[in-house]
């Protein structure tokens, strides 16, 4: 993200990397990745791991890795993917000017 880092936009993107990523580690017990899109009006952090989702809907609880996400995020879901799945939340791209 360089620069475009900077401010509460870079904190919210800290902290929503920083939570997929505790959850892989705690939930999904496999290797993970990370990857972070700046894209024109999003920037999109996911993280990829290799445990299944499993049928159980993910939950938020206040305090916590989702609930956390959710509070800063535009959007967030989580996708199956044949080996695993991908975890993603979209946070507003710093305005040109305003980071």
């Amino acid at each position: 993200l360089g620069q475009r880092a900077q401010g509460a936009g870079g904190t919210d993107a800290a902290i929503t990397a920083g939570e997929l990523a505790a959850n892989a580690v705690r939930h999904a017990r496999s290797p993970f990745t990370v990857t972070v899109s700046c894209l024109p009006r999003w920037v999109r952090i996911s993280v990829q791991d290799q445990a299944p989702l499993g049928g159980v809907p993910l939950a938020t609880r206040p305090g916590h890795g989702l609930h956390m996400v959710a509070q800063v995020a535009v959007r967030w879901a989580v996708d199956p993917l044949p080996c695993g799945k991908v975890v993603w939340a979209e946070l507003p791209a710093p305005v040109a000017g305003q980071e």
